[in-house]
């Protein structure tokens, strides 16, 4: 990946201390070394302490910055408490929390055991919530500004068969990420961003096709609202659709309340 690869400006993430869960391999490799590119420092965390090594080492050879790895099983609230305070101890607050961890496997719901759905939630929707806790905690004694990304997924709004444990998981965080705390009123900002099964074999950068940037849209820009960024139609249909149904809902209970009133 480079920074054409991007279409942000440079040096948008300097300053930036950022702590990506599951950073080693895959889509959280892919997002760590954007975050780099774009100047952020870095913090990884994973349960393989060699496959953290290798991508740290080889994302700061082919970058620069700093790339820091840490082991830490986020099923283990003590092992988050202890990395948390690496972190804090290593250079100061983070900036930024990045929940991508997962796990997934395929299976029929009626052949899940307690134990299998606990595999699966402990880390996407347990260890996404603690290891937010820890940061926010300390965000708020320090009165200081952060902001949290979760990943999801498209199933979160319509759920998806053979993958339960992992659609609840993510649609809880859906919930939590928009419920009002005090980190809200801190100035944290909580997002959620959706990745798509269908993309997955297109994060490598050298496999992804080369798609024009629409006509005004200059590469490594500012960008003011994710509406301006290429590739969001579907996100785009998805609002439509959910604020058409907000008002179509509205609409009937105007017009129940209306027959309500004028019954006799």
């Amino acid at each position: 990946m480079t920074l054409d690869d991007l279409i942000y400006q440079p040096g948008l993430m300097a300053g930036q201390r950022i702590l990506v869960s599951g950073g080693g391999t895959g889509l959280g490799r892919v997002m760590a070394e954007a975050l780099l590119i774009l100047g952020a420092e870095l913090y990884i965390c994973g349960r393989r302490g060699p496959v953290l090594e290798a991508t740290a080492n080889e994302l700061m050879a082919a970058h620069g910055g700093r790339v820091v790895p840490l082991v830490c099983d986020i099923r283990d609230e003590a092992a988050i408490a202890a990395m948390v305070q690496q972190i804090w101890d290593d250079g100061g607050a983070l900036t930024g929390l990045l929940n991508n961890a997962a796990g997934n496997f395929v299976s029929r719901t009626e052949d899940l055991s307690p134990r299998a759905f606990d595999a699966i939630a402990s880390i996407v929707f347990r260890g996404s919530f603690v290891l937010t806790l820890e940061c926010g905690k300390r965000w708020l004694a320090a009165g200081q500004k952060a902001s949290v990304l979760s990943i999801l997924t498209t199933w979160v709004w319509n759920g998806s068969p053979y993958t339960v444990p992992s659609a609840m998981s993510k649609n809880v965080l859906t919930i939590s990420h928009g419920s009002r705390s005090g980190l809200f009123g801190m100035g944290c900002k909580a997002r959620c961003a959706v990745d798509s099964p269908a993309i997955d074999k297109c994060r490598n950068t050298a496999d992804r096709p080369k798609r024009p940037l629409p006509e005004g849209l200059e590469r490594n820009r500012a960008i003011g609202r994710p509406s301006c960024l290429h590739g969001h139609e579907p996100m785009r249909r998805i609002r439509a659709t959910h604020s058409s149904r907000l008002r179509s809902n509205a609409a009937h209970a105007r017009s129940s309340t209306r027959s309500q009133v004028c019954m006799p």
